[in-house]
């Protein structure tokens, strides 16, 4: 941190942002990543820096119509975002814009996507709703499945395999931290509540 904060000193090249969400380091680098943003001018996209070279993005990716909430790496060159446009798209770094963009069947997309996860080549994405949907990266016209839903809006989600099933931790607004068990003899996902020991004081609001 620069001292005086703010620093009075103009920096070369520091492009002014409105806001800011998730930023995702890419997997087999220490310095390329991904940040959702909302530029002065009011364009939602996502920057990709390296961050060994200079403060400036690389490239700026754009293709949501809202905020982009949260985004996550798939590979060493492809990443999925979801944004408040309740859009789920799939892109690659070498290109400014989506490789292909999530279909949610008839049920509809979700008003406002809020968090996304990924594993073994699935995708797993959030509402602010509480919705939950998993998409298979080979076949993103609908849902895979539709685990069930948590109160609240989910604000985070993580994803990893253990054994043949997926586990999952969902964060709710309203219910806290979650666990969610998909494959094998959980079908298409059984939700537990965390338990927690002590026991937490009312109320359980997660953020982050």
């Amino acid at each position: 941190v620069e001292s005086p904060w703010p620093s009075t000193r103009q920096k070369t090249g520091w492009r002014h942002l409105a806001r800011c969400s998730r930023i995702e380091f890419f997997p087999s680098s220490q310095s390329l990543l991904a940040m959702g943003q909302t530029s002065a001018l009011g364009c939602h996209e996502i920057g990709l820096y390296d961050v060994a070279l200079d403060v400036r993005p690389v490239t700026t990716c754009q293709g949501h119509f809202d905020f982009v909430a949260d985004l996550c790496s798939i590979s060493s060159q492809s990443f999925a975002s979801v944004g408040m446009d309740g859009s789920l798209l799939l892109w690659d770094f070498r290109s400014p814009g989506p490789c292909s963009k999530a279909g949610f069947g008839a049920k509809g997309a979700p008003e406002s996507l809020s968090s996304v996860a990924s594993s073994r080549g699935l995708l797993l994405c959030g509402s602010l709703g509480g919705d939950l949907g998993f998409f298979d990266l080979r076949n993103l016209s609908e849902p895979l499945m539709r685990p069930p839903s948590v109160r609240g809006a989910v604000v985070r989600l993580q994803l990893w395999p253990v054994g043949e099933q997926l586990v999952a931790a969902v964060a709710s607004s309203e219910e806290g931290l979650c666990s969610l068990t998909v494959g094998g003899s959980c079908a298409t996902g059984v939700l537990h509540q965390a338990r927690y020991q002590p026991p937490l004081e009312e109320p359980r609001l997660f953020y982050d």
